[in-house]
């Protein structure tokens, strides 16, 4: 989609860096898309019926209290990043190519063992939230 947006290819208009940007929301968009589809038989008897014990403020403030650590540290490692890249910008076009090259490349290799962590995150939190210690220690 970059190439055919960025270029202008198969009649579509050279949009450049906005192309890039066009593409980018696109596809965020298809993969929420798709995660919806393949996770709402299993989302829905979690979500669905709604009950006011579902909306109440102690329940919605523990999940928040829960997420808070880690959202936060997701938002100072973006934020790092991008402070990076833009700092590699203002030395060089060549500094911000090749600096992309190296976060892509060492993502890669990040992200299998964000997977795995996340995993067994989710692993445990449910043997937990079922009071299932001993499942928790097994897990572990």
């Amino acid at each position: 989609m970059n190439y055919i947006l960025v270029f202008g290819k198969f009649g579509f208009p050279e949009m450049g860096v906005a192309g890039s940007a066009v593409t980018t929301l696109l596809s965020s968009i298809l993969m929420l898309g798709t995660l919806l589809i393949y996770i709402w038989p299993s989302l829905q008897k979690e979500v669905l019926p709604l009950s006011r014990e579902t909306l109440k403020m102690k329940v919605l403030m523990r999940q928040f209290v829960l997420g808070l650590p880690l959202s936060a540290q997701s938002v100072l490692e973006t934020a790092a990043f991008t402070c990076t890249a833009l700092l590699m910008g203002r030395i060089s076009i060549e500094a911000a190519a090749s600096h992309s090259v190296a976060n892509s490349l060492a993502a890669l290799t990040y992200m299998v063992s964000l997977g795995i962590s996340t995993v067994a995150s989710v692993r445990i939190g449910e043997a937990v939230g079922r009071k299932d210690i001993m499942s928790a220690r097994r897990v572990a």
